[in-house]
């Protein structure tokens, strides 16, 4: 198994390619300006997390929390969140492409003036969520509360 930086809380500028992390608790970390490629982040702990300007390449996360994490102004391709429990996450200026959000609790998050490329939203809670983009191709709801 990969080994997160022996799952530090502090990652500035970290790059993390692979990796099959399991019940990492990185809550409160600083991880900004970090690197995410071929990662899967399972049952863990990501809450407010600041991954502002953060790269994000072909990694999954599932039934993690990232409540009140700061993803802004990180970009995300080919990526999923399956089951993730994230209210109040912020997205503000991200670029999202060929993303999918299933069976996420997104309540009041903010993906102001993000960039939305081919992102799926599938039986999620939307409400209060600020969805007031900066461009949208290929967005998607299936099933989603507001």
């Amino acid at each position: 198994m990969a080994s997160l930086v022996a799952h530090k809380r502090r990652l500035q500028g970290h790059v993390q390619q692979g990796g099959d992390f399991q019940k990492v608790d990185l809550r409160s970390g600083q991880c900004f300006q970090s690197v995410w490629e071929g990662v899967s982040f399972t049952d863990s702990r990501l809450s407010m997390v600041h991954f502002v300007n953060s790269k994000w390449v072909n990694t999954h996360l599932v039934s993690t929390d990232i409540y009140g994490a700061n993803f802004n102004a990180g970009s995300f391709h080919d990526v999923t969140f399956t089951g993730c429990d994230g209210e109040q996450v912020s997205f503000a200026g991200a670029v999202l492409r060929n993303v999918t959000f299933r069976d996420c609790r997104l309540a009041y998050s903010s993906f102001v003036n993000a960039t939305l490329h081919d992102v799926l939203f599938d039986n999620c809670n939307l409400h209060g969520a600020d969805m007031d983009v900066a461009a949208a191709t290929g967005v998607q709801y299936a099933k989603c509360n507001t």
